[in-house]
């Protein structure tokens, strides 16, 4: 995509996003509104997204996106480091990528399951789980034994779950130096766990 229609999708997702957040009403948004904002024309609307639920998709799609690219990014950083540093590295990743604009990714979390489709949200959840397998498979004190496949998508859904609690029910008020203390605790703790209980 070149540079100028880039900015013109940013511009409407950016809108968009504006207005779930004023409002916090999707259903009450309307096409007519998001253009008025972004200061396009309606058939620029159409040239970019089918309809508003597509809009919604490449919202969630571009920012999980970028997560997945630093979490990948991080992981050149990972190998040979202990067990400890790499989960360190990998929360500060997560916790970083909200702390902007927190309020922001509350209702686009609640959005995520509706419109995203059970596959597209699946797939992914999947490239999530892979980051954190092969950031505990480069650190270099993994316990043998442990299931690393079973522990990242625990992680996941530790890391996933307390974010996504933490913007919705927060927004803007997010105090993410807790939230990163309560994520470290929840999964340094079955990491802990998982060494603890690892076959001999």
């Amino acid at each position: 995509m070149q540079a100028r229609s880039w900015q013109t999708s940013l511009a409407i997702q950016e809108a968009f996003v504006r207005l779930l957040v004023q409002t916090g009403d999707y259903d009450g948004i309307t096409i007519r509104a998001i253009i008025d904002l972004a200061g396009v024309g309606l058939g620029t609307f159409y040239e970019y997204f089918a309809n508003k639920e597509e809009l919604v998709r490449v919202c969630l799609h571009l920012r999980t996106k970028a997560i997945l690219q630093a979490m990948g990014q991080a992981l050149d950083d990972c190998a040979g480091r202990r067990l400890r540093d790499v989960t360190e590295r990998l929360i500060d990743v997560n916790i970083d990528h909200h702390r902007p604009t927190p309020e922001r990714w509350g209702p686009l979390y609640l959005l995520e399951r509706h419109y995203s489709g059970q596959a597209a949200y699946q797939k992914t959840y999947d490239r999530f789980i892979d980051a954190w397998r092969r950031a505990f498979l480069l650190a270099r004190d993994w316990p043998a034994g442990v299931d690393a496949q079973e522990a990242a998508a625990t992680a996941q859904t530790l890391v996933y779950g307390l974010i996504a609690r933490a913007c919705i029910s927060a927004g803007a008020r997010v105090d993410h130096e807790r939230l990163r203390r309560q994520v470290r605790l929840a999964l340094h703790g079955y990491l802990r766990e998982c060494r603890r209980t690892a076959p001999a």
